[in-house]
């Protein structure tokens, strides 16, 4: 990620042993890790959030174009996007067929 190598992390480490002082040194590099480490829960956090959305959003439009379809126009189910959609929900839920695919949508 950084290609940080062996004689650059050592120049690093003694600026800052220099800079901060051997004292601060374990206090500052704590606060660093647990910065870090907050940056990393949130960036997780966020992109759960985003997948969540994704999935949802397919979900809804899936379900549109089965309620649609249910009630006699199938013209929605020939659109490549939800084609498309169905295709990846199926492969995400192992589903084998469409009737079962309904029944599982409606348990949601």
């Amino acid at each position: 990620m950084l290609d940080i190598g062996g004689w650059e992390f050592l120049i690093v480490a003694f600026v800052l042993v220099m800079v901060v002082g051997p004292k601060e040194l374990p206090a500052m590099l704590r606060s660093f890790t647990k910065l870090t480490r907050q940056m990393r829960t949130v960036a997780r956090e966020f992109s759960e959030g985003m997948n969540k959305i994704a999935v949802d959003a397919e979900v809804s439009e899936i379900k549109a174009a089965m309620e649609k379809a249910r009630a006699g126009d199938l013209t929605a189910l020939h659109r490549p996007s939800i084609r498309m959609a169905i295709s990846v929900h199926r492969s995400r839920m192992r589903v084998t067929s469409s009737s079962q695919m309904v029944l599982r949508m409606r348990s949601r």
